[in-house]
């Protein structure tokens, strides 16, 4: 009954987040939803907002490229240990152990991509001239500031 009940919950731990993952957005990453009537081109944002170089640009796409390259490989082997613990929860009888060390190899795989992702910022914040940066700092606030907005809105505060 444990073994079942062991099972069950890791599976419903597992149904939602399998769905979920794909490589992240932004420079080498998919395109942002709504097509071209989304906005200004990112490279002409750069440009214009943070005054962005040629040179700057290349190195913005080369570290995009190298994120996304990274995130496919590793998008690949989560998707092969996920079909992994699939397997497991469907054995005629599930060994808990197994399904288990399953799901923390899926769980351990998906903590990469954060890695990935530091990495991009931390190549990103290399090229950056120290007024770029306290730019992009004050969009990101900016960023903060409308998401507690938007969520302040959605609780009727706003």
């Amino acid at each position: 009954m444990k073994k079942t009940f062991l099972v069950l919950v890791l599976a419903a731990a597992v149904a939602g987040p399998l769905a979920a993952q794909g490589p992240p957005p932004g420079p080498g990453g998919p395109p942002p939803a709504g097509g071209p009537m989304a906005g200004p081109a990112p490279d002409r944002v750069l440009v214009d907002v943070l005054s962005f170089t040629e040179a700057q640009l290349v190195q913005l796409r080369q570290l995009g490229d190298a994120r996304r390259t990274s995130a496919d490989a590793l998008q690949a082997r989560v998707t092969e240990a996920e079909t992994a613990l699939g397997t497991a929860l469907r054995a005629e009888t599930p060994d808990a152990a197994t399904v288990g060390d399953a799901f923390l190899r899926v769980e351990a795989l998906r903590k990469q991509f954060a890695a990935i992702d530091e990495a991009f910022r931390t190549g990103v914040a290399g090229i950056l001239t120290a007024e770029q940066k306290a730019k992009l700092e004050t969009i990101r606030n900016v960023a903060a500031a409308v998401q507690a907005g938007e969520a302040l809105r959605h609780t009727g505060l706003l």
